[in-house]
């Protein structure tokens, strides 16, 4: 991944202003075998062009909410290296169970 998005985007399928069910394409288990197996995760808004791919702020800060700490993906751990625990408690990024209920129709 070439850098990361400065905050997530009120689409952002991690945060509590994301349209309720909405993984664009992928589903709960999956999205969340993603950070449990240390798969680079891009914003969506990077995917839709030629851009360099962008890890998805969301996701960081979704994996930092878990405790995720990577062992393999050394370009995940710096990112995740980034975000401080001051920005996790100020997001709108949801946890865990609220991220299953959430986008579990």
């Amino acid at each position: 991944m070439d850098n990361t998005i400065k905050s997530p985007c009120n689409e952002c399928p991690f945060t509590k202003t994301s349209l309720r069910g909405w993984l664009g394409g992928e589903n709960v288990k999956d999205t969340i075998d993603c950070v449990n197996k240390e798969i680079d995760f891009s914003c969506h808004k990077t995917r839709e062009d030629d851009k360099t791919l962008s890890y998805c702020k969301g996701y960081l800060i979704f994996a930092k909410k878990l405790g995720k700490l990577p062992k393999y993906n050394h370009s995940l751990t710096n990112a995740l290296s980034d975000i401080s625990l001051e920005e996790v408690d100020k997001s709108q990024v949801m946890g865990y169970r609220e991220f299953i209920n959430h986008h579990t129709l």
